[in-house]
This record gives C-alpha cells, structure tokens and sequence, in this order.
C-alpha cells in the first residue's frame, strides 16, 4: 500500500495557482498524479483558472522565455494569463517555447 499524501494544503494550493498540474505536482513530491488529485479534491482545492489576462509583449516575451530554469507555467502566473495564451502569443513573435529553443534564444543573446 502506498503512503498516504500529507502536502500541506498551503504548499499544494501555491503550487496550482503557479500553474502546476497534479501530475507535475506528483512527479516534484514523489506520489502518484491520482493521489494529489485526491488530496487536493478532499481539501477543496482546485487548479486556478482565474487568472486569464493578456500575455506580455514581444521584448518582454523574449527575456522572459531566455530566462534559464523558469517554466512556462510559472512564466503564465508571472504575467497572469495561461500557457496556452503564452504559447500562441510565442508562436505569434516567432519564440521558441521549447527548452532546446529557449536555451538557443539565451545563447543569442550573449
């Protein structure tokens, strides 16, 4: 039998509104993505979807995604939008979201 998940409300509910998934969340804390689904649904907590606004502009796009070890979804919280509206506002400029063409992006800039 596995161990029962015991995150903290407080930890998980940050890690959500930072636009973590409860797969994501799992992988970080070493559970299982069913166990942190019920974790979460059994606190009342739930992935936030609130947040939508428009994504940055173009040079701030550009730093932003040249930025080493920062994730897309954290990015999203950071500009309050999704990542999905980051993606395509990306794919819109023409910036790499992936980490092969984030990294390409920082070594342009040196």
């Amino acid at each position: 039998m596995r161990p029962e998940c015991k995150i903290p409300a407080a930890t998980l509910q940050a890690e959500l509104d930072a636009g973590g998934t409860y797969a994501s969340i799992a992988r970080r804390h070493g559970f299982g993505a069913q166990a942190i689904r019920f974790r979460c649904v059994g606190l009342g907590l739930q992935p936030s979807r609130a947040k939508r606004g428009a994504p940055p502009s173009e040079a701030v796009l550009r730093i932003a995604l040249g930025v080493a070890d920062v994730s897309l979804p954290r990015l999203a919280a950071r500009f309050e939008c999704s990542v999905s509206a980051l993606k395509v506002a990306a794919r819109r400029y023409g910036l790499p979201t992936s980490p092969d063409g984030r990294a390409a992006l920082r070594e342009a800039r040196r």
